[in-house]
């Protein structure tokens, strides 16, 4: 690429200028993305420490649909299913773990989850590993007044 157009102006920039100016480019919209990503974060909190105040889990309102969600995260603590290697049949093994190559097994939670009822230690063995993790489930209603 000898020639490329600047995509601001229109003109025709030499290879450097081109490279420099989609460099710029990305680290423009890269620092519009931190700055968006901090100022969320920010409203989030504030919503959080707004419903603790309220003593409730969400916020009542017309136009969004607001609450805070209590979800798990069982990727944190791989080690902790390590039991089930021992408990498992074969079978059952092969349908909720995959072997390590270079990188960690792999352990399908929803699919342990369900063997829970076959085997009793194993609803143990997942509440060990979950980490509770809280998060805002935020939305416009669909049915709901449109912002002024």
């Amino acid at each position: 690429m000898d020639n490329q157009v600047n995509t601001m102006t229109g003109e025709v920039v030499t290879g450097d200028e081109y490279i420099d100016m989609i460099l710029r480019n990305y680290e423009e919209a890269n620092q519009v993305y931190q700055d968006a990503r901090e100022q969320r974060e920010r409203a989030r909190m504030v919503l959080f420490q707004y419903m603790d105040a309220q003593g409730a889990n969400g916020i009542p309102s017309e136009t969004y649909n607001v609450r805070r969600k209590l979800t798990y995260d069982y990727t944190k603590n791989k080690a902790g299913f390590a039991p089930l290697l021992d408990i498992l049949n074969s079978l059952d093994l092969q349908k909720v773990y995959v072997e390590p190559t270079p990188a960690d097994g792999t352990w399908f939670v929803p699919r342990i989850k369900a063997l829970a009822e076959t085997y009793p230690a194993v609803g143990g063995i997942l509440e060990q590993v979950r980490e509770q993790r809280v998060t805002l489930e935020f939305g416009r209603r669909e049915d709901g007044r449109k912002a002024s």
